[in-house]
């Protein structure tokens, strides 16, 4: 047993040591084939590399040194030595045997000829030679000489612009101009537009030449207007035909889009041009051709004299409104992705789909993929539109997202004639007002000075502090913003959330009329949201009421004093006083501090007397007189004791009227 189990040991030690000796020799075996591919490959790279250097000096010395780039002049001559040294040796064996035959020739009176590089002549090696010796920007001109065959034609034509272009040459001169420039350029503007230099010489005969010219130009380049618009400097001269062209060309332009607004839309270079077409220049049925290039084939079967619009197509074939909405939706979704979205026309694509999109799937993808974007679209009436109906139809968190996306422009949104609702939209919907206070308000506070001056700033300010009131809100704007008040997506109470805005701006509002009282007073515009902040904001007025107090107590003196009227004469000042003296008898109920009482107490004796010398003025004793309130009252008739004879001889309505208020 013991010798049968030795034996079977030793068998699968030898089985062992015979695989180990196989598996080495298969590694072998393997990494020679490696060595070998690597060794191939190496040599077939030597080959190539030799086949390069071959064909190089075969290339003209001058041809090469054009495509030498900037820096690489040395690395070129010593590749030109080195092909020279290979060339040579086809003729003579060696250096050595080179000099013996050229010695040899001299002794028996020949002329021996320096052996010759394939392809290159004497004119080019003088040319290389110069071309070395030039300067840098020597150099680049010799080459674009060289290479450019309108290199001569450019050159004359743009020192002609460079006189052409100026705005003080005179109509004479001018048109002398286009006529030398016109004969240069004559039969080659299809090749000097797309350069970037010589497109703007054929720009400037388009924008300064005559009608002559310009038609010329035109039926030259009409068959190019796709590829123009499509260049980074030729888009412009199609730009120029639009706008200095006559009718017939400018519908010309119009009708070479026809069939490719789709895929220009989408184009970094030419959207710009559809851009301008349509926003400054195409009218109603122009729009509307462009516009409807998106629907897909459906609108186009169904549409007819009767069914020109969207709208008027979906109502009369309501099948069809699935199909056209989603080629729309798969067009307008690409170009969130592009950097297009700033345009018009995009807008409109945008509205257009909102308008009629009915289901929430439908809206939430396209809601989804602007909501990051939003800012970028809302300067124009159809982008407003299309950033509310994500506002009104979002769900929470894109809200969120919208709010943050406006972070940092607040104060340019507030400005804007059509982006300042998208603020209303957001005060009237969103729940979160502490989340909306963070991010939208408190930014609108650090610059609330400015936007209270700005025409549109202070109807955000008012919006905050009176919802919807009749007297600083259209009636259009009232009707647009009550189509999202019964989105899906808002729970709170309307008034709970009115109530909680109005008081987070209240504090910082009347704060805005202690610090600058004067232009919150007397200034026409900001005495509206001055009286506004009095008769809404919660908290104490007091403060505010001192600083329009301290206002009022400064010396009087009627008519013009330094070139402006005192807040009692002032046009707009009067009226704020008139206003907060008419609010002191609901104060007295609420029992708060009166306005009347703060003014006649700070008034130093003889001031009111010499304010019932004005209308105005007189105006203002009456205002407190009608409030009723005893202590009032009896102040006035005390401090105007023996005015009555003064009043009689005054000529106008108000000394007239307090008149009667005293007897």
């Amino acid at each position: 047993m013991v010798i049968a189990g030795g034996n079977l040991s030793e068998a699968q030690g030898k089985k062992k040591n015979t695989n180990k000796i196989a598996v080495q020799q298969k590694a072998d075996k393997l990494m020679e084939k490696i060595n070998q591919k690597k060794e191939s490959s190496r040599q077939e790279r030597k080959g190539k590399k030799l086949i390069k250097q071959k064909s190089l000096v075969k290339q003209s010395p001058q041809a090469k040194s054009f495509k030498t780039s900037k820096g690489s002049d040395k690395k070129y001559k010593g590749e030109k030595k080195s092909s020279i040294v290979e060339t040579s040796k086809k003729d003579v064996s060696t250096v050595e045997g080179k000099r013996k035959l050229k010695a040899t020739a001299e002794d028996e009176g020949q002329q021996i000829k320096k052996p010759r590089l394939e392809g290159k002549t004497k004119t080019d090696s003088v040319a290389t030679e110069k071309l070395h010796e030039m300067k840098k920007k020597e150099r680049k001109t010799f080459r674009r000489q060289h290479t450019n065959k309108h290199f001569d034609i450019a050159l004359k034509s743009k020192q002609i612009w460079e006189e052409l272009r100026k705005q003080d040459l005179s109509s004479a001169d001018r048109e002398k101009l286009c006529a030398q420039l016109w004969n240069i350029v004559k039969g080659e503007a299809k090749q000097l537009i797309f350069a970037h230099d010589t497109a703007r010489v054929i720009e400037c005969l388009e924008q300064y030449g005559s009608n002559v010219y310009r038609n010329a130009l035109f039926e030259e380049l009409k068959g190019n207007i796709l590829d123009m618009a499509k260049s980074k400097y030729a888009k412009f001269f199609v730009k120029k035909i639009v706008k200095y062209g006559n009718k017939a060309q400018r519908n010309a332009v119009f009708q070479s889009f026809r069939g490719y607004v789709t895929k220009l839309v989408k184009h970094n270079q030419a959207a710009d041009v559809i851009e301008f077409c349509y926003n400054e220049f195409a009218n109603a049925t122009q729009r509307q051709a462009m516009v409807e290039e998106f629907y897909g084939p459906s609108f186009l079967l169904f549409k007819t004299e009767e069914c020109r619009t969207l709208g008027q197509v979906l109502s009369a074939e309501p099948s069809r409104k699935d199909a056209v909405l989603a080629h729309l939706k798969e067009h307008i979704l690409q170009l969130t992705e592009k950097n297009v979205l700033q345009n018009s026309i995009v807008h409109r694509l945008f509205f257009d789909f909102f308008t009629h999109a009915t289901t929430d799937k439908d809206r939430s993808e396209v809601i989804e993929a602007l909501r990051e974007v939003l800012v970028h679209i809302i300067h124009t009436r159809e982008g407003t539109k299309v950033a509310m109906h994500c506002i009104w139809f979002g769900t929470a968190k894109d809200r969120k997202h919208i709010m943050k996306s406006l972070k940092g422009h607040v104060e340019r949104i507030c400005g804007e004639e059509h982006a300042h609702l998208v603020l209303l939209t957001l005060f009237d919907v969103v729940d979160d007002t502490v989340l909306l206070f963070k991010i939208v308000i408190s930014e609108l506070i650090k610059s609330l000075k400015t936007i209270a001056n700005g025409q549109y700033g202070r109807k955000v300010l008012l919006y905050l502090l009176s919802r919807r009131d009749p007297v600083f809100f259209h009636p259009d704007v009232v009707k647009l913003l009550q189509e999202g008040d019964k989105n899906p997506t808002s729970k709170k109470d309307v008034i709970t959330r009115a109530d909680e805005l109005r008081k987070m701006i209240s504090e910082p509002a009347l704060n805005l009329i202690v610090d600058h009282t004067k232009e919150a007073v007397l200034e026409k515009s900001a005495c509206l949201v001055t009286l506004s902040i009095f008769q809404h904001a919660e908290g104490d007025q007091t403060s505010a009421m001192e600083a329009i107090v301290s206002l009022c107590a400064m010396p009087f003196k009627c008519g013009k004093s330094e070139g402006s009227f005192h807040i009692v004469e002032h046009p707009a000042g009067h009226m704020v006083i008139k206003k907060l003296i008419q609010a002191d008898k609901s104060r007295s109920e609420r029992e708060q501090n009166i306005f009347s009482e703060m003014l006649l107490e700070k008034l130093s004796d003889g001031v009111l007397k010499s304010w019932v010398t004005c209308n105005r003025g007189a105006f203002i004793v009456v205002a407190m007189l009608d409030t009723e309130i005893p202590s009032v009252v009896e102040k006035i008739k005390t401090q105007l004791t023996g005015i009555k004879k003064t009043l009689k001889q005054c000529d106008f309505k108000g000394a007239e009227i307090l008149l009667t208020k005293l007897a």
